[in-house]
C-alpha cells in the first residue's frame, strides 16, 4: 500500500531579519516539502533542497499558488500580505502578532487555517479580539538558529575588565541617534559598546560597530546585557542567551512592539523603556537588569520550539489537504483588497488565472 502523499507547505516571506531566522530554525524539522518564497534581490541562505522561488509582491505569489496550489501558506509578514495570499484559495496560516488591534488584524485572524505563537502562552498579545484558540499553537521562543560557523566579536584587550553591552540595531535601525550612543558609552566607561546592525555612528572610545549580523545568538551569548527593540526574534534570541535585556520599543508597527515591552517588563523578563534614556540613567538601569530574575523568559527556551513549530505546520497542511474553499470568506478579502488596501489585487488575480468570485 502506498502511503498517503507528502504535503506540501510554501513559506512567504518579506525581508525582515527576523522572518528568515524563524523559516530557518523550523525548515529542518519539517517534513512537508517546502518552498521558500522571498522578495527578489534579498538573500535566502539555505539548504539547496530547499526550493526557492523570488517573488516581488502579492501578485507573484498568487500567481504561483495558482500553479502550484500548495496544502498550506505560512506567511511572515504584514496583514497585508496575509490576506493577499489568502486570497488564493488555499490554506493560510502566520504569526499570533501583537499590537493594535484593527478590522485588517481580525480579518487575519479570521481567514487563518492556524496562527503560531512563537512565545510562551504567557507572553500572548491582550490586545486581540476573539479567536479560535484551537487554531493557536504557543511553541515557545523561536529565535534564529547558531549557525555553523558564528563570526568572533571584536577581543578586547587582555587587561580589559569591561563588560559588554550590545545595542541590536538589526536591518532597519533602531530609532537612536549617534549622538545619544556616544553619551551613553562615555557615561558608563565600566563598559564597551557593540553595535550589532544598521547604524550610521561611528567607532568611538567604548563604541563599536559590528554591522548587520546573521549570528546575532552567537553575539549575545558573549553580551553581559543588550539593548534593543522588542521584536519576537531579538526576545526570542535574548531568551536563549539568557541576557538581561533593556526593551526599547521601536515606533510605528501597528504598536507591536510597545505592547510586548509592557509585557515583557511586567512578566520580569525585561526592563521595558518608552524612550532612549538619559546618560546619567544608565549605570541604575543596567543594574536594574542584571538584578532581575528572567525565569519567565527562560521557561520558554528549552531548544524544542523549532521541533513544536514544524509539527503544528505539519499538522495544518495535512488537516487542509483536499478542503473545499469558502466563497462567503473569500468575498470578504475581496472586498477588503477592492476598497483600497490592495486595489491591483482582483486584476492579479485575473492574470493569474485564479477564479473570481461566481465563476
Amino acid at each position: 500500500m502506498f502511503g498517503k502523499p507528502r504535503t506540501h507547505v510554501g513559506f512567504v516571506l518579506d525581508d525582515a531579519l527576523g522572518a528568515r531566522g524563524r523559516m530557518a530554525a523550523v525548515l529542518p524539522h519539517l517534513r512537508s516539502r517546502a518552498t521558500v518564497l522571498g522578495p527578489v534581490g534579498v538573500d535566502v541562505p539555505l539548504d539547496a533542497a530547499v526550493e526557492q522561488v523570488p517573488v516581488n509582491g502579492p501578485a507573484e505569489v498568487l500567481a504561483w499558488v495558482a500553479r502550484e496550489r500548495p496544502d498550506l501558506l505560512f506567511v511572515d509578514g504584514p496583514d497585508s500580505l496575509v490576506l493577499a495570499a489568502a486570497l488564493g484559495e488555499v490554506p493560510v496560516a502566520t504569526l499570533l502578532r501583537h499590537g493594535e488591534r484593527s478590522e485588517e488584524r481580525d480579518l487575519v485572524h479570521e481567514v487563518a487555517h492556524g496562527l503560531l505563537a512563537p512565545y510562551p502562552r504567557a507572553f500572548a498579545p491582550r490586545s486581540t479580539g476573539p479567536i479560535d484558540e484551537a487554531r493557536v499553537q504557543h511553541v515557545g521562543w523561536l529565535p534564529a538558529p547558531l549557525g555553523p560557523a558564528p563570526s568572533p566579536l571584536p577581543a578586547a584587550g587582555s587587561s580589559d575588565a569591561r563588560r559588554t553591552m550590545v545595542v541590536v540595531t538589526g536591518r532597519r535601525g533602531a530609532g537612536v541617534e549617534p549622538a545619544d550612543l556616544r553619551a551613553a558609552a562615555a557615561a558608563t566607561p565600566g563598559w564597551r559598546w557593540l553595535i550589532a546592525g544598521e547604524t550610521t555612528v561611528a567607532p568611538a572610545p567604548g563604541l563599536e560597530p559590528l554591522g548587520v549580523r546573521h549570528d546575532l545568538l552567537a553575539v549575545l551569548r558573549a553580551a553581559d546585557a543588550v539593548v534593543a527593540g522588542a521584536s519576537l526574534s531579538t526576545v526570542a534570541a535574548v531568551a536563549a542567551a539568557d541576557v538581561p535585556m533593556l526593551a526599547v520599543p521601536r515606533s510605528g508597527r501597528r504598536g507591536a512592539e510597545d505592547e510586548f515591552a509592557a509585557l515583557l517588563g511586567a512578566l520580569g523578563a525585561a526592563v521595558p523603556l518608552h524612550r532612549w534614556p538619559a546618560p546619567e540613567q544608565w549605570d541604575e538601569l543596567l543594574d536594574g537588569a542584571a538584578r532581575m530574575d528572567r525565569a519567565s523568559l527562560r521557561e520558554g527556551w528549552d531548544g524544542g520550539s523549532p521541533l513544536r513549530a514544524a509539527t503544528a505546520l505539519d499538522g495544518w497542511a495535512g488537516a487542509a489537504a483536499g478542503g473545499a474553499p469558502d466563497p462567503d470568506r473569500r468575498a470578504r478579502l475581496l472586498a477588503w483588497a477592492s476598497a483600497g488596501d490592495l486595489p491591483d489585487v482582483p486584476d492579479a488575480l485575473a492574470g493569474a488565472g485564479v477564479p473570481m468570485v461566481g465563476t
